[in-house]
């Protein structure tokens, strides 16, 4: 079909960053009307082909009736980040392929571990997704990732691993590291355990991170920071450990709300900002609760099941 065939090749462009200024606009004009697109499943593909490529076909014919006007060109990794925020990186990828996708997924309240073909181990946290092709470990090693990971890496110096996720790119040949990009964050964490990693970040600029060294980047204004960081910390989830570490309550609720697959609803904004410090292991929602009411001054109500409302007391 002639719609699938021109959208095939405008994905391609876009995945090897090939677009030429005015297909970067065409596709920057198309961007500004689908903000509020959402797609459900990979099943609507051919839904979500016949939009793009009309849409498109519009925005050419109605630049053949005006005159040109400057616009601030975007650089190739803004668009790609932009496409993916509104169809999904998952379903880019099918678009990008023809081939079988595999998904991995750790439903809320629980956490999963996951073997590759080339014998790297990944350790999925709540409510995280993996996906790979049917031609993974053919020439290289590449999964897309949303949400938390701890991915030990198989060495193979003649195929690259590439970790994915919606704003960076981290490439390894063997080692440990763990990725938090959950999309709901402010930040994105690449956090080496062992070994060297490469991530790709704003501008396509590549990073260099070596053990116990970690990458924060804020996908709001483009910018990050690397910085040493304590690696126990950070992959505490991966051993059943709950870490708060200096982090708002409305942070750690969050957390436990992925945790233990519920929902919570903190009707105190004072409380919700306040920080707060804590650990537990192999512990209940129960547990938890009533170890932070030790500093903090809330009650707990049990509206219906998997749902709590945090009251602060007076």
């Amino acid at each position: 079909m002639k719609e699938d065939k021109n959208i095939d090749k405008l994905l391609e462009k876009f995945s090897k960053g090939k677009c030429t200024s005015e297909e970067e606009k065409i596709v920057d004009h198309y961007l500004d009307s689908f903000q509020d697109t959402t797609i459900e499943s990979i099943e609507n593909e051919q839904a979500i082909k016949q939009r793009i490529y009309r849409k498109i076909q519009m925005s050419i014919e109605a630049k053949k009736h005006k005159h040109r006007q400057h616009r601030n060109r975007k650089v190739f990794i803004n668009i790609a980040a932009a496409i993916t925020a509104i169809i999904g990186i998952g379903v880019l990828f099918q678009l990008l392929t023809k081939e079988t996708i595999y998904t991995e997924m750790a439903a809320l309240g629980e956490r999963k571990t996951v073997y590759l073909p080339d014998g790297s181990k990944v350790a999925l946290n709540a409510g995280s997704t993996l996906q790979y092709t049917s031609s993974f470990n053919d020439e290289k090693r590449e999964v897309l990732l949303n949400g938390e990971g701890f991915f030990e890496v198989s060495h193979n110096k003649e195929k690259p691993f590439i970790v994915t996720t919606t704003h960076l790119k981290t490439r390894v040949l063997g080692t440990s590291f763990n990725i938090n990009s959950y999309k709901e964050n402010k930040e994105v964490k690449v956090s080496v355990a062992t070994g060297k990693v490469e991530v790709s970040v704003a501008n396509n600029q590549k990073e260099y991170l070596i053990k116990n060294e970690q990458l924060r980047f804020n996908p709001l204004n483009n910018t990050y920071k690397k910085e040493y960081y304590n690696s126990v910390n950070d992959i505490a989830w991966k051993n059943n450990i709950i870490l708060f570490n200096d982090i708002s309550v409305d942070s750690a609720f969050k957390k436990l709300e992925k945790w233990f697959n519920v929902s919570i609803v903190v009707t105190d904004e004072n409380l919700k900002k306040e920080h707060i410090n804590g650990k537990f292991k192999d512990s209940s929602l129960e547990e938890v609760l009533e170890g932070l009411q030790f500093s903090l001054q809330f009650s707990v109500e049990h509206t219906k099941e998997n749902e709590l409302i945090i009251k602060k007391k007076p």
